[in-house]
């Protein structure tokens, strides 16, 4: 089974940048490692999202329940 972080499905993910961490509208300075990871799940607003969470990019697939990549 493969499995995803929930961020590369959100529209608020932007992507990598020269330091080598993931970024989004949420954690523009870098994802912490427990979101991208899918040690928490990002559908309801944590502390320090900026007021952003998960939007999925495609709202007619179901989310499932997080299984943690690590």
């Amino acid at each position: 089974m493969v499995i995803f972080s929930q961020c590369l499905d959100c529209k608020n993910f932007i992507g990598k940048k020269d330091n080598n961490t993931f970024h989004c509208k949420a954690y523009p300075d870098g994802i912490p490692e427990d979101v991208f990871w899918n040690k928490i799940n990002h559908e309801k607003n944590i502390e320090g999202d900026n007021g952003y969470k998960f939007e999925s990019l495609n709202e007619s697939t179901p989310q499932y329940d997080m299984i943690p990549l690590k």
